[in-house]
């Protein structure tokens, strides 16, 4: 495609009005418009009032793109009203998007799956096929038309639009529309059709266009034009032999165009006539049609100067193209087979041969050629083919003779007749004679099993060789006849360039008498002769003698019989494990293992050793079914694995039929030469490229594929078959849920809500609804339509059993989701025990799953085991029917983050037993609450005045001071702003000042010491003395105790450590104070307890979170712990220290306390 830099505009061509050109298509644009983002071309719609739709309707046009579209712009659009439109064509993340709006007042979207790139022409066309052929007769039931999006001639994406009027309304605009910027580019070439284009008219369509953005020659629309005219006047004038004069006027069409019967001679003159003479009639006639359709095609190769070099490729590949096309057709060679062209076109495709559908289609009219062939599955249907032996026969025979003209008139200017000079105006002496020299010659036999250089062949290779040394004698010439007869290596069209000899022109003057047989080889007649160059005379007379061209009756080429009879791969990536999405992409996998089997039943019936493998990658997407051959074919059509794809079902929207298939791997087998020669390509590219191929997935497996054991899971498929009026469905809608008869289901039946259920926010910002209407839960359906369902026998619920909510997260950590039916809903026949336990066998943890970090546990807390462990409970499945608020658990969310080991551990789990238990029914909503919401009153100055006078107590630590607001200024407060940090010591009970320190207790804001003065100077911060009392804490600073309101932060690997070491039970505290006392011979002396201690560890426990063995350990270094550890005699109290040693910080600190009836009696007292 050029590249424009500049795009002018066409004001001529830009209408205010619709132009209708002809019966079929409407013109708007015929050349380039370019678009701003602020200009809006209109065009009204009277013209478009009058169209009379066939089926359906076609919009096309070209689209140019200056820089990248990141946001929403608008393209093409039909006005509804002043700020709503009924279709528009734009732009998504560079991406074209359809939109149509329904009578229901929805916007149904189409868009592509390509990415559109700036500073290139893409065709972009439009499609819509209406179910009732005569749009206008359309009953209640055809509201439902299919909408395609095609890019540059192929099939991007698809989908269903109900209810959709075309026409309807305003206008057509172009460019900006009101609430959706325009794009930056440019338009060419937009009009209407008003039927339906075919696959093959959009193909054909598509090259005209992009003929015409090369060539430039402004015939475009005129050519459409006439192709539409000419459809018209063949359905309106096929039975008539005479034309009115008015048609034939405003066409330029021959008569001949239009007639069907051909006038056939007199019985009487018949009768009369000699059978001799008869004879030679018919021979005279049917050399003057021949002659006449050679000059026909002579003619079109003439009108069409850029499509010669590409028409005498194929007569060059005269041979390849015949021997491709007749075992494409009748699986032989012979003279009367006949191929559909889209097929003949995929081989021209193939062969690099760049003609045009529209050119092939003109030379079958010319030559007679064509035909037409039956469905193969249907009768009634019927393609348009071509005789190929005839079509190739006649093309090959125009070629070689102008050929051999041009070459009569190069020996006739190649005569010698001196050289002129200007300096002696006079005619030179001749040039001395040369040796005799033997003419090169060039001939290449036909290869039965082995195609020649098909693909790089030119018209020079039918003409003479020449020597470029005399010197080199007659053993060069015999080697470069030799190599002359060897038969090129097959070369794929994107290969590379085969190596073809140039043909240098000869000065020397030679006159040679030459035979053209029907492979188009020219032959001296004498090889041995040598010319000589004969001498001019002063004033030479040239002699021509005519030369004898003799064209023997045609031969076919032979055929290797054994073409496909060798080894080679293909593979096919189909959808597996359907089972796991069947809830949202309802097909079967036996609808794919089929389809694979039938494949590979017609490909190995057409190739013996053919190797057909499945899955040896993971499928790429859902209702994935692509076939492709790795190391062989095209090299830019390969990927980076070295895989060229012959089908993909992602882009033809359904199964491939066998004969495509076939058909291309035909080719290829015979582009290398047969399909031994493919395999040895394949074979050599899997051992050179080994690092391209990926790992084989575990689904790979062999044909023929094996049905799945667990398809009985699948819910049954809608099939298209006529209803069964017996049958009772169900319907799975959401809000209707009802029973149903399958023949009675119209599209009024069903009252249900085609969105999703949205749970509302959790800080109460907006509330529950439905997406479709926004209304509640158990309001009726919004919309009605066609039910939707399976028979009720094969109805599939899920299961919504769950375990307790997770505190933590919400959530509950065990979830059923399993899919069951109930018995009840079967024949009694079809209920098997497996059922009866399936319902009876849902396994989950009634608990949740419990991690306490500061304990390092994990467990249930239903049964007291670890994550691994199974399901303890067993109980019946559950499900919930619509309205119950139950049935909310259907509506889930799949998290952002990764949930565990749980997806790949349960491969064969469907979505909702993996997601199901991440739904907004177990949220509770929380709506937002301000912390300090303003006064709503303010204060007076003098209430504010008499607050500031009252008493309040500083928090801040360090200060405790009571104040009056007035006096308080910015350093007002002495206070320690940070925090207490307890330090990390492992010094021993017994010499505190010698153990090792790691960093001693302080202050975080100076590290200093407990009991140090404020170090910062700043305003005081309380309350007022009335409310103290009821926050005041027990203990003030500077008393020790105070440091209970400081919390230890202590990492898990250290407390972890603590607990495997120190974690003492009575009965072990107890066996290790008696093994102490032992060592010591006897009772524990009070002096003892700090060596106690160092044993017990308490120097390291105090690292721990645990306060109280913090201050336990200040009791025993300060000797505070002795006095009430002693028994009275100079010894520790066992029973005591242990009960001691267990003290929590609340009993630690408040151990000194009298007893409450001696405080009571003191206060009384």
């Amino acid at each position: 495609m050029p590249t424009v830099k500049k795009v002018k505009k066409k004001s001529d061509k830009i209408r205010e009005r619709v132009s209708l050109r002809s019966h079929g298509f409407a013109e708007l644009i015929d050349g380039v418009l370019e678009i701003k983002p602020k200009s809006n071309h209109v065009f009204s719609r009277e013209g478009l009032d009058q169209v009379h739709l066939r089926g359906g309707f076609t919009t096309c046009f070209w689209l140019w793109l200056d820089k990248p579209a990141g946001k929403d712009s608008s393209i093409l659009y039909q006005w509804r009203n002043a700020s709503e439109y009924d279709f528009r064509v734009g732009l998504k993340e560079n991406a074209i998007c359809l939109e149509v709006r329904n009578q229901a007042d929805e916007i149904e979207r189409i868009i592509s799956e390509k990415k559109i790139n700036p500073r290139k022409w893409y065709s972009v066309i439009i499609r819509f096929e209406f179910e009732n052929e005569d749009f206008n007769k359309r009953t209640s039931g055809d509201d439902i038309c299919d909408a395609s999006l095609f890019i540059n001639g192929n099939m991007d994406s698809s989908g269903s639009i109900s209810n959709y009027n075309p026409f309807d309304y305003v206008s057509v605009s172009v460019g900006r529309f009101r609430k959706i910027k325009s794009f930056k580019g440019a338009i060419a070439e937009l009009f209407v059709f008003f039927y339906p284009l075919d696959t093959a008219g959009i193909e054909e369509h598509f090259e005209d266009g992009l003929n015409e953005l090369k060539n430039g020659d402004g015939q475009f629309l005129q050519k459409i034009f006439d192709k539409d005219q000419a459809d018209f006047n063949r359905q309106a004038f096929a039975t008539e032999k005479h034309i009115p004069d008015e048609v034939l006027k405003n066409v330029d069409v021959s008569p001949d165009f239009f007639q069907t019967v051909k006038e056939e001679p007199n019985n009487e003159d018949l009768n009369d006539r000699d059978q001799n003479n008869m004879e030679e009639i018919e021979a005279e006639e049917r050399a003057a049609d021949e002659e006449s359709v050679k000059q026909n095609l002579n003619m079109f190769i003439i009108d069409n100067p850029g499509l010669s070099n590409q028409i005498e490729q194929l007569a060059n590949n005269y041979d390849w193209l015949l021997t491709v096309t007749s075992i494409l057709s009748t699986g032989d060679i012979t003279k009367d087979g006949a191929i559909e062209i889209p097929r003949f076109m995929k081989i021209l495709k193939f062969s690099k041969i760049k003609l045009p559908k529209s050119a092939i289609v003109d030379m079958v009219d010319i030559t007679k050629t064509g035909t037409e062939i039956l469905d193969e599955q249907d009768d009634q249907i019927k393609h348009r083919g071509v005789l190929y032996y005839n079509f190739l026969k006649i093309i090959k025979e125009v070629i070689l003779a102008d050929m051999i003209s041009n070459l009569e008139d190069e020996d006739i200017e190649r005569v010698s007749i001196g050289t002129y000079e200007d300096s002696d105006d006079n005619i030179a002496d001749p040039e001395p004679e040369e040796e005799e020299v033997e003419e090169e010659k060039t001939e290449l036999p036909p290869a039965a099993n082995q195609r020649k250089d098909s693909f790089h062949s030119s018209p020079e290779k039918f003409q003479k060789f020449k020597k470029e040394d005399d010197e080199e004698g007659e053993s060069q010439g015999s080697e470069q006849n030799e190599d002359a007869d060897k038969t090129l290596p097959p070369v794929l069209p994107d290969e590379g360039e085969g190596d073809v000899p140039k043909v240098e022109k000869d000065n020397h003057t030679q006159q040679d008498q030459v035979e053209v047989n029907e492979e188009g080889l020219i032959k001296n007649e004498e090889q041995d002769q040598q010319l000589r160059t004969p001498e001019p005379e002063s004033e030479p007379e040239v002699e021509e003698e005519e030369q004898e061209i003799l064209i023997e009756s045609s031969s076919l080429p032979d055929m290797d019989h054994e073409w496909n009879t060798g080894n080679f791969d293909i593979n096919i990536i189909r959808c597996s494990d359907c089972h796991l999405h069947y809830d949202y992409c309802r097909h079967s996998e036996d609808e794919y293992v089929n389809a694979f089997n039938d494949l590979g039943n017609e490909i190995s019936d057409k190739f013996s050793g053919v190797s057909i493998i499945g899955n040896h990658e993971r499928p790429g997407y859902l209702g994935c079914f692509d076939v492709y051959v790795r190391g062989v074919g095209p090299m830019n059509k390969r990927d980076g694995q070295g895989r060229y794809f012959l089908f993909s079902k992602k882009l033809a929207g359904k199964f491939p039929k066998a004969q495509e298939i076939i058909d291309t791997i035909t080719i290829l087998c015979l582009l290398y030469g047969n399909s031994e020669k493919l395999g040895q390509a394949q074979k050599e590219f899997k051992e050179n490229y080994r690092y391209l191929i990926p790992k084989a997935d575990k689904g790979k497996h062999e044909y023929p594929g094996d049905m799945p054991e667990n398809l009985k899971k699948q819910p049954a498929l809608k099939q298209k078959i006529k209803p069964q009026s017996d049958r009772i469905m169900r319907c799975k809608n959401w809000g209707c849920g009802q029973e149903y008869q399958e023949d009675k289901n119209d599209k009024h039946s069903c009252r249900h809500h085609p969105g999703k259920y949205q749970f509302g926010s959790r800080h109460g910002l907006w509330p529950e609804s439905w997406t479709c209407c926004r209304a509640e839960w158990d309001s009726l359906g919004c919309r009605k339509g066609f039910h939707k369902g399976v028979p009720a026998t094969e109805f599939v619920r899920l299961c919504i059993n769950h375990g307790e909510p997770n505190p933590d997260s919400f959530y509950p950590d065990s979830f059923c989701g399993k899919p069951f039916q109930e018995p009840e809903n079967k024949p009694e026949w079809q209920v098997t025990a497996e059922d009866k336990e399936a319902l009876l066998c849902c396994h989950i943890h009634p608990g949740y799953f419990k991690i306490d970090r500061r304990a390092g546990t994990e467990e249930w807390t239903c049964c007291g085991e670890g994550d691994e462990a199974p399901p303890c409970a067993t109980m019946e499945h559950k499900f919930a029917e619509f309205p119950d608020e139950e049935s909310k658990k259907y509506f889930y969310n799949k998290p952002l983050v990764k949930i565990g080991n749980y997806a790949s551990e349960n491969s064969t789990a469907s979505e909702f037993e993996m997601y199901g238990r991440f739904c907004g029914y177990f949220l509770e909503s929380k709506p937002y609450v301000e912390k300090n919401p303003p006064k709503k009153n303010a204060l007076s100055r003098d209430e504010q005045k008499e607050l500031d006078q009252m008493d309040k107590a500083c928090l801040n630590w360090g200060c405790g001071a009571i104040f009056k607001e007035e006096d308080n200024n910015r350093r007002a407060c002495r206070c320690h702003p940070g925090r207490w940090d307890f330090g990390n010591s492992v010094k021993s009970c017994q010499n505190t000042s010698t153990g090792e320190l790691m960093w001693e207790p302080h202050w975080t804001c100076c590290r200093q010491e407990w009991d140090a003065p404020g170090c910062r100077k700043k305003p005081h911060r309380g309350v007022f003395l009335e409310t103290y009392e009821e926050i005041k804490r027990e203990f003030q600073w500077p008393d020790p105790r105070a440091q209970v309101y400081f919390r230890k932060k202590i990492s898990s690997l250290w407390r972890k450590k603590m607990m495997s070491e120190c974690d003492y039970d009575d009965e072990t505290l107890m066996n290790k104070y008696e093994r102490i006392e032992k060592m010591n011979r006897g009772q524990l002396s009070i002096r003892d307890l700090e060596e106690l201690c160092d044993k017990l560890r308490l120097n390291l426990l105090i690292n721990s979170d645990d306060m109280s063995f913090h201050f336990k350990f200040q009791e025993v270094v300060n000797g505070e712990a002795q006095p009430y550890l002693d028994d009275g005699t100079g010894y520790i109290d066992k029973e005591k220290f242990v009960k001691w040693w267990f003290m929590t910080t609340e009993e630690l600190l408040h151990k000194d306390d009298p007893p409450e009836e001696a405080e009571g009696e003191a206060k009384a007292a």
